[in-house]
């Protein structure tokens, strides 16, 4: 099957997708699953089964491609920092034709995410397939083979919106079941309630269902409501439809609410991921297997933890030179406003100092309000099962078997997530959201006596507290691979994780800012965007992990000439800038590059973390004169200049020292323009050259050039 007739190539580009682009998603596509080759993967799956999918959808007549297509017929994704919808753009999508079991299980697919982590979603169905394939040889096929189209599966209900339909009605139903807004990973008797619905369903050996957990009908009224021929209203509109009830009285849940209950294989020890609405990450509290005494004291201290945390701010920096085997940080501040001045009890210092990055005021008054009417071997019990090396080691089993200390650990657990979750906050928009913040779901790690998060917010703050800083791919891992948004579970190791992580793709993706939309304001390059529609041009590894390439793509020559007298002053031309993945450009690595165009023409790629380190550092001057509405800066320069026609041309000049008498200060035209500010900072930057990027007064800016006897101003 060719690339053209598989993706409708022609479709894609008339939404704007360049044929390089098409080229590197259909790849990664092929191997790691995606929107773009869904039925292609499908049909290798059955190839590799020796089957035909009406061996595992036996029940016929619940699923209608046609009306589905015509249902979702939209495509939308990221590219290059818009959101692209075939709808708004009247573009006639080629959509791959899927079959009938390929649209159930995009739609499955969207529903199971909601409540189970991938490992443990592809497992399900693994079982669920090998039951009604009764054919062992499968299984091989199976695990080789099925992760690949789960994730085309995912992709598609994405991309054509059908998760977003999903998630409102799981919702709906879910609250109404249980009077929660959190959506818990199932639990062990869930997920059986889970698999035999999901048997009943494909099988067509029952008529009916009866469900004893409040998420396995959650996911049949939400894929009822997304097209598929089922019943969940008590009532069949004809004689062989398959009815869903609600058996209202007896649920894995309500079982579980117990803090006494421990279902066999220690589900409540293990980490679990928890749903929750976009902005309220408070929400997850509820659905702790708690009391409900425990559960107000949770969230009391949530709030007391978020109030510390509002005194104390994040604020990004880079040392010079740039390096590419180093990446900029994160350094705390929290002013004068909320130093210590009262004293407080040993223990509670003490355990201030565990998880926190800074003992404040506000901070020990939590964990004050924490310990209050805890007598001293009780402080001193949870002050050996809240330190680092104990919860790196407690994944398998819960601190206690014991109801008041659970209670505690879980309350200072709170205690410390609150703070966090409001600390990293500012750091991070929600803009890219599809259906906008208030509709978009979430995904934490947070299961009862977990530890995983814990560790990682107790590692995260040590490290402020030692170092003085965080790295931007430490603070990445807690945002994404700690589990704050995205709920994978992958703990960052300062000595051995990869540097210049740019972001994690999946469900729910977590990436750097300037990926999706370039700056020059500092600070704005330090932030992350959350976002549930796939960025079509970057292509992560297995992992999924985005990481930027080394290296830049424009070539430089000395300038040999005479200094000339130049007033800076902006570019006449378009610019833009949009990230793309490496391999796509000559000499271009495996990881993330930004690439410049000047008008139409190329003017080439360089790593992003170049630009963000040169406006991150002293190269960057910070505006003088804002309040001075009548400034204006006439300062001139001695030097030579890099013109928009330099740029078109791929090759650019560079200070030399070789020659005394020639220049050894270069001015690029950029202001007013960001692009070409930002562009120019990762091109000059990335080449080692000294910078100096003007805000509002040249003069300052040409003295730390000068001073250095050579440099590039960016004016």
């Amino acid at each position: 099957m060719s690339l053209a007739a598989s993706l409708g190539r022609e479709s894609l580009i008339q939404l704007g997708v360049s044929i390089s682009d098409i080229a590197l998603i259909y790849s990664h596509g092929r191997r790691v699953g995606n929107w773009l080759t869904a039925k292609r993967n499908d049909e290798d799956l059955f190839e590799s089964l020796r089957e035909t999918p009406d061996v595992i959808l036996e029940r016929r007549g619940i699923v209608d491609p046609i009306r589905l297509c015509s249902r979702y017929p939209d495509t939308k994704f990221i590219y290059h920092g818009q959101a692209v919808s075939s709808s708004d753009q009247g573009a006639k999508i080629k959509q791959p034709e899927l079959g009938s079991l390929s649209w159930l299980m995009v739609i499955l697919v969207s529903a199971l995410d909601i409540c189970l982590p991938s490992q443990a979603l592809v497992q399900m169905l693994i079982d669920v397939f090998l039951h009604i394939l009764s054919n062992e040889e499968a299984e091989s096929s199976l695990r080789l083979t099925l992760d690949v189209n789960v994730e085309s599966w995912r992709s598609v209900g994405r991309v054509r919106n059908v998760a977003a339909d999903i998630r409102a009605v799981f919702h709906r139903v879910w609250k109404d079941k249980t009077g929660i807004d959190a959506i818990p990973q199932l639990n062990a008797l869930e997920e059986e309630d889970m698999t035999r619905f999901l048997t009943c369903l494909l099988e067509d050996k029952v008529n009916g269902f009866a469900c004893y957990s409040p998420a396995t009908f959650a996911v049949a009224r939400a894929i009822e409501r997304c097209g598929i021929i089922i019943s969940t209203r008590g009532r069949r509109d004809f004689e062989t439809q398959f009815l869903v009830s609600y058996v209202e009285d007896s649920t894995p849940l309500d079982i579980s609410k117990s803090e006494n209950h421990y279902p066999a294989g220690g589900i409540n020890s293990r980490a679990q991921m928890v749903s929750f609405p976009a902005g309220q990450p408070e929400s997850m509290v509820h659905a702790t297997q708690a009391s409900r005494k425990t559960i107000n004291r949770m969230i009391g201290l949530w709030k007391l933890g978020s109030k510390a945390a509002e005194k104390m701010q994040l604020i990004a920096a880079a040392d010079l030179p740039y390096s590419p085997g180093r990446e900029f940080y994160y350094e705390l501040s929290d002013g004068e406003s909320d130093r210590v001045t009262a004293s407080f009890d040993a223990y509670d210092t003490l355990l201030a100092a565990r998880s926190f990055p800074r003992s404040s005021q506000s901070v020990l008054e939590a964990v004050e309000s924490l310990t209050r009417g805890q007598d001293s071997q009780r402080k001193e019990w949870l002050d050996m099962h809240v330190g680092l090396e104990y919860l790196l080691h407690a994944q398998s089993e819960l601190p206690s078997r014991k109801t008041e200390e659970m209670s505690l650990w879980l309350s200072y657990q709170a205690l410390v997530f609150g703070f966090y979750y409001k600390l990293l906050e500012p750091l991070v928009t929600m803009e890219f959201l599809s259906g906008g913040q208030e509709a978009a779901y979430l995904s934490g790690l947070w299961g009862y006596g977990c530890a995983t998060f814990l560790a990682m917010c107790t590692q995260f703050g040590q490290e402020l507290s030692r170092n003085g800083r965080v790295s931007r791919t430490h603070v990445l891992y807690t945002l994404a691979t700690g589990t704050m948004y995205t709920g994978r579970n992958k703990v960052f190791h300062p000595m051995n994780s990869r540097i210049n992580m740019l972001g994690v793709l999946g469900p729910i993706s977590v990436i750097s800012l300037p990926l999706l939309r370039t700056s020059d304001q500092p600070q704005e390059l330090a932030r992350f965007a959350v976002l549930d529609l796939p960025v079509v041009q970057l292509v992560p590894d297995d992992e999924g992990e985005l990481y930027a390439s080394n290296g830049i793509g424009i070539s430089f020559y000395p300038y040999h000439g005479q200094p000339q007298t130049i007033q800076p002053s902006g570019s006449f031309k378009k610019w833009s800038v949009y990230s793309s993945m490496g391999k796509a450009f000559r000499g271009g690595g495996l990881g993330v590059v930004m690439v410049a165009r000047c008008e139409e023409r190329l003017a080439d790629w360089f790593n992003p973390a170049a630009a963000e380190t040169m406006f991150l550092s002293s190269a960057y001057y910070q505006p003088l004169h804002e309040d001075e509405k009548d400034f204006v800066d006439d300062t001139c320069v001695n030097g030579f200049e890099i013109l928009d026609r330099d740029w078109q041309q791929g090759s650019v000049y560079r200070p030399t020292e070789a020659n005394v008498d020639d220049a050894t200060v270069g001015v690029v035209h950029s202001a007013g323009c960001l692009a070409l500010r930002y562009a120019a900072a990762g091109f000059y930057g990335g080449a080692g050259e000294e910078l100096a990027i003007v805000t509002d007064d040249v003069g300052i800016a040409r003295g730390r050039v000068e001073g250095l006897n050579a440099g590039i101003i960016i004016a």
